[in-house]
């Protein structure tokens, strides 16, 4: 985040375009079932994908291969690996900084894991830092203009096309266009079309079953806002013979919620799982893809305590000099001294959330 005259400046919502990023989409072992669908058909259709439509939109690029063993995947490149649902991964999958490594993984739950493969991949593509911020006006109406997380496929989380590759149709994931996070200072409401595939004319709006994450400007408070019940599951307007689906604009109330209030910091995977890998494989220690992933997993589903506001103090610590963290450390500051005049350090909740969405 860049500051002038205390206020973080707004980012453009389109990224520079970059060499392409070398990617081996594997699976994790042998007895991975994948659905009778071929690796090798899938990677040249999330590389079209990316190369095509996903570049026409956000300036990426990727060079996607198939693999028969992760001991093939070559140092330089990024594992998209996938692993047996039964890992019950939250999200059906991540993508995170393993030990300075980018690293996506996703469950092959039946009919499904090429889309969430295709999701995890142009997320990590449009923002490989997971710090990627805009500013625009909040959905929660007193909040003024806020700090949005650009996650690039969350919006139209259950919204999916096909891009057919040898014959074989293969199911990826929709996902935004840079207008969509453009905020020219009105409502939001145009009538253009926001994502790649379904009809979403709202700015910063969502379609059913599709959900936006924000922090409130020069505080330690983030939201994130769902399109309808949680627990409701979506209703899919339209579902092609092929598979797809186009789930509905959202009209109705948003569900919004404050994620230190609701959401434990581990459902996200974020910098502090990082920190866990980094202290569970030290880099004086290498290890075999496999078991490095095997770690990851167990951290990501593992439910470590929630980390005191000294934890997250320091953990900030190499970002100083930033206005946004600079103010979020003297809040911290602030809130640990009432802490400690009341005898409690609950706090870290809220924080351990911003940290989990913006990769602190």
């Amino acid at each position: 985040m860049s500051s002038s005259q205390g206020q973080p400046q707004e980012q453009s919502p389109n990224p520079i375009s970059t060499l392409p990023t070398k990617v081996a989409l594997a699976r994790f072992s042998d007895d991975v079932d994948l659905g009778g669908l071929d690796l090798g058909v899938v990677a040249k259709a999330l590389g079209r994908q990316i190369n095509t439509d996903v570049f026409d939109a956000w300036g990426v690029a990727a060079n996607v291969r198939s693999v028969d063993s992760l001991d093939e995947i070559a140092d330089d490149e990024v594992p998209l690996v996938v692993v047996d649902k039964s890992r019950d991964l939250p999200d059906h999958g991540f993508h995170i900084n393993m030990g300075g490594r980018q690293c996506a993984i996703v469950t092959n739950d039946a009919g499904m894991w090429t889309a969430y493969a295709s999701h995890e991949l142009i997320e990590l593509l449009c923002d490989p830092s997971g710090m990627r911020t805009t500013l625009g006006r909040s959905l929660e109406t007193d909040q003024g203009k806020v700090s949005y997380l650009v996650e690039v496929c969350d919006p139209v989380e259950d919204s999916t096309y096909v891009i057919e590759q040898d014959g074989i149709p293969v199911l990826v994931s929709d996902f935004v266009l840079p207008s969509y996070y453009a905020d020219d200072g009105t409502s939001g409401a145009k009538e253009e079309k926001h994502a790649y595939s379904a009809q979403l004319t709202q700015r910063f709006g969502l379609l059913e079953g599709g959900y936006i994450s924000w922090q409130v400007l020069g505080t330690a408070e983030v939201y994130r806002a769902l399109a309808g019940d949680p627990g409701a599951g979506t209703q899919i307007s339209s579902r092609a013979a092929d598979g797809s689906s186009t789930p509905r604009e959202f009209t109705g109330e948003l569900t919004i919620e404050r994620l230190g209030d609701k959401v434990r910091p581990q459902q996200k995977p974020s910098a502090r799982i990082s920190r866990q890998w980094d202290e569970a494989v030290p880099a004086a220690n290498p290890r075999s893809l496999q078991a490095d992933i095997e770690t990851l997993i167990e951290v990501v589903k593992a439910d470590p305590p929630l980390p005191t506001i000294d934890d997250i103090i320091a953990d900030l610590e190499p970002l100083k000099g930033d206005d946004v963290v600079d103010r979020v450390i003297s809040a911290l500051m602030r809130e640990q001294q009432i802490a400690q005049i009341f005898g409690d350090d609950a706090f870290g909740t809220g924080i351990s959330s911003f940290r989990t969405h913006l990769n602190l």
